[in-house]
């Protein structure tokens, strides 16, 4: 009996000393959340802003949740809960005792709104006998802000006598001193970096220098590459390269040599290590998709060799991060998985209909345009079934209200509802409603998107059976 407590005692310990050592550990009450998902997330990098779980639990029937993330440093988390988007600058090794929102989902409106915008607010903290990262982050913006706010007109018009920016950098200095925080002292260190870029403090050659030169490079920290990013901003096409005769657009487009892309950037910034050349030059090239200076094939090619020669992981992290992001439906490219349910409740995916064509919709009964296309896919899927799976998603609040009306008019395709996994709609960058793509056989992209069956889609699936034949 003995032997068996102090095992008990021993795994207590190992398991409080795991939180300690590495580990996050939030927690709290919400019945109001009963049986709801939680699932933290943060950014795998902070140029293309990939979002990736990182953590999830169920909340009780009584409203419990507890989760454990394993994040090995300190880091910003965020979570969807209904309408809002709440952030939690998390620290390792601590323990924190959240209070939710008061629950609100989304409207039937906020869902088929492509342009909807979450409402961004900071979680909570129960606890707030101890100074807490989220709240000193919290009230670093809110003092950042009301200077901005206060001084805005000086600041547009370049008139901010640098005596009052000396002046507010010494008050957050002061009011902030006995913060010991790495990750905040480093945060309020680079949010006055952009404080300094905004009202053009410093020239853009010295603030590199300053923030940047000689330093680390912070890629997890989301002030540093939030002021990296804002410097950085379309550098190839922006940035007054005054050392150079040649056009860095000529190097990406013709020469398509990442030695060459190197030497160019190196020149103009003596003081920066390869390290954070390699990625000015990843920045760059990202922005350069967006350009209409540049050509697709020569961006691939200068990426692919950079990070088949760069030893960093996190270049090579975000290298993969743009291509995924600019070949995401492209013609050719994976559909993204559905793992949906039917009227059954079984488990549908896109695996289930290979061999088949798959015509794929994103709808709602509600919507008279989405029932007019319903009555001529009927015809469609009349002439084509046997060639190709016709699938409709529902967003309705009421997937038994969308089935029982598509059944009632015969429509006889396969119908899914995406309430198990809402994300769908952001992995097919759904923007209204219908939406329709067109899936080959083997499980690849051909139309993304595909013209809807009132635009003729019959003629075009037409064209590209006799293409495959």
């Amino acid at each position: 009996m003995k032997f068996k407590k102090i095992t008990l005692v021993l795994i207590i310990i190992f398991k409080l000393s795991l939180i300690n050592a590495g580990n996050i550990l939030v927690f709290g009450s919400a019945p109001e959340y009963s049986n709801s998902e939680i699932v933290f997330k943060t950014y795998s990098d902070f140029i293309t802003h990939t979002v990736t779980d990182i953590a999830k639990c169920k909340v009780s029937d009584t409203g419990n949740f507890s989760i454990n993330i394993n994040a090995g440093q300190d880091v910003p988390l965020f979570t969807q809960l209904g309408v809002y988007k709440a952030f939690l600058y998390a620290e390792l090794g601590k323990k924190y005792e959240v209070i939710l929102p008061p629950k609100q989902d989304k409207s039937f409106t906020d869902l088929i709104n492509p342009y909807f915008k979450s409402r961004e607010i900071f979680l909570q903290i129960k606890d707030t006998s101890e100074q807490n990262l989220t709240n000193n982050i919290k009230e670093l913006q809110i003092d950042i802000e009301k200077f901005i706010s206060q001084h805005e007109r000086e600041i547009v018009f370049r008139r901010l006598r640098k005596s009052k920016i000396d002046s507010f950098i010494t008050f957050l200095n002061k009011k902030y001193s006995s913060i010991e925080s790495s990750y905040f002292v480093n945060y309020k260190k680079y949010q006055l970096g952009k404080l300094e870029y905004l009202i053009q403090y410093t020239n853009p050659g010295k603030l590199i220098n300053k923030y940047f030169a000689h330093q680390s490079i912070q890629y997890n920290h989301e002030a540093y590459m939030m002021l990296f990013n804002q410097v950085f901003d379309k550098f190839f096409d922006v940035f007054p390269f005054g050392k150079h005769r040649t056009n860095p657009v000529n190097i990406i487009n013709k020469q398509r040599s990442i030695t060459a892309l190197r030497s160019f950037v190196s020149v103009e910034f003596p003081e920066m290590g390869d390290s954070l050349v390699d990625l000015i030059i990843i920045k760059g090239l990202y922005d350069a998709y967006y350009s209409d200076n540049y050509f697709y094939e020569a961006l691939d090619i200068i990426l692919d060799s950079l990070s088949s020669k760069t030893n960093i992981n996190q270049h090579k992290l975000i290298i993969s991060n743009i291509k995924a992001k600019e070949n995401w439906l492209a013609k050719g490219s994976t559909a993204p998985p559905l793992n949906l349910v039917d009227a059954d409740s079984i488990m549908v995916n896109l695996k289930d209909f290979r061999g088949k064509y798959v015509y794929l919709n994103f709808c709602t009964y509600k919507s008279t345009a989405c029932k007019d296309e319903f009555e001529i896919m009927q015809k469609l899927y009349s002439k084509f079934n046997k060639k190709m799976e016709f699938i409709s998603i529902s967003i309705d609040t009421s997937f038994e209200s969308f089935s029982s009306f598509m059944k009632a008019n015969n429509y006889n395709w396969t119908l899914l509802s995406y309430k198990n996994r809402k994300d769908v709609i952001i992995d097919y960058r759904v923007k209204k409603y219908p939406s329709f793509y067109l899936i080959d056989p083997y499980g690849k992209i051909i139309l993304s998107p595909a013209l809807m069956p009132s635009e003729n889609f019959e003629n075009q699936f037409y064209g590209i059976l006799n293409k495959r034949t």
